[in-house]
């Protein structure tokens, strides 16, 4: 029997403190797109840290 991979994202901070600091935005964005993405195809996704 095999057991299900575990999958844990460490990530960029969701919260961005300023707004306008596109970098920040986009790798916002970007991590938001990759959780959703594992999630929606059916990976086991059992945590989410941040980077810092």
């Amino acid at each position: 029997m095999t057991s299900p991979l575990k999958i844990v994202v460490v990530a960029p901070d969701l919260d961005i403190a300023d707004p306008d600091d596109e970098h920040a935005v986009h790798q916002a964005e970007r991590s938001r797109s990759l959780r959703i993405g594992l999630l929606e195809n059916g990976f086991n996704l059992i945590a989410s840290l941040p980077a810092d």
